[in-house]
């Protein structure tokens, strides 16, 4: 049961299936139950590669974002591990958080461990240079932004994903710890469901598509990821992803203004003001 803490917590990177396609189809036929969890592309192409329907077998994917380059995450490794007061002598990272809730759900922070227990980086999203370029497109695949298999194409018997929004459709049930999305999408999976000991409420498929677009939507590739990886070999990474996600100042000032505003209570009877100046009723 230990050994299922690593497979817990987001992860940034593109995983390496190897050979597992062909070890889950080995298990398969021999009777054992197999749960294979991935992205909806690798959960479409396990079912591809299996070719059969196996009643033992049951997938889980997740509402994916879109992968990332390994070699981008290669390189922001070792700029990471250079940068390290200890990188006199050998440094190991023994625990990496891409979403680290120590200070809450939606404070969540990225670190890295070394080994000799020293935190080779501790820094929320918004401070990050490897997941601003991620949540911005910077570097993700190009068939991410196409994506073949969002909407339940993967063939999925359960969906999950973090229930972004839940403060609003859910208040009293957001306890700031991470409350998590499952949707059910076979009879399979609300078998399974319905075994587990949990603590849940019911939500309905639109309220839950509010703060998860990519349920259905590919996101749109950076306007500068030509750029970015036109320039990757010549400039430190973590250089370039802070130069090509910076945030302009007008845009700085409006989302401090919209803050200040919602802050003291005005932002809404501003929108009011300017909806009636522009002749909506």
């Amino acid at each position: 049961m230990e050994g299922l803490v690593a497979f817990r917590g987001a992860k940034y990177v593109q995983s390496v299936t190897g050979d597992t396609f062909a070890q889950a189809k080995e298990i398969l036929q021999k009777g054992r139950k197999v749960l294979y969890s991935g992205t909806p592309c690798q959960i479409a192409g396990l079912k591809t590669f299996l070719q059969k329907r196996y009643d033992n077998l049951f997938v889980v994917d997740f509402v994916c974002h879109g992968v990332p380059s390994p070699l981008v995450w290669k390189k922001y490794l070792g700029e990471i591990i250079g940068m390290s007061p200890s990188s006199a002598h050998a440094t190991y990272i023994t625990n990496i958080k891409f979403r680290d809730k120590i200070y809450g759900w939606k404070n969540n922070h990225f670190s890295i461990l070394s080994n000799d227990n020293f935190f080779l980086i501790a820094q929320n999203s918004t401070e990050n240079s490897y997941l601003k370029g991620f949540l911005r497109d910077l570097y993700l695949r190009p068939s991410c932004h196409n994506c073949s298999f969002k909407s339940f194409k993967s063939g999925s018997d359960i969906t999950i994903g973090d229930y972004w929004g839940i403060q609003n459709i859910q208040p009293k049930f957001d306890d700031d710890k991470g409350v998590s999305l499952v949707m059910l999408n076979t009879e399979k999976g609300r078998n399974v469901y319905s075994l587990l000991c949990k603590d849940d409420r019911e939500t309905t498929y639109v309220e839950a598509l509010i703060g998860n677009p990519c349920i259905e939507k590919s996101v749109l590739p950076h306007k500068d990821r030509t750029l970015f990886f036109y320039s990757f070999y010549n400039e430190p990474i973590i250089l370039l992803i802070n130069k090509l996600t910076a945030v302009p100042l007008f845009v700085r000032i409006k989302q401090l203004t919209v803050a200040l505003l919602s802050q003291l209570g005005l932002l809404i009877f501003i929108r009011s003001l300017l909806k009636k100046e522009a002749g909506y009723s």
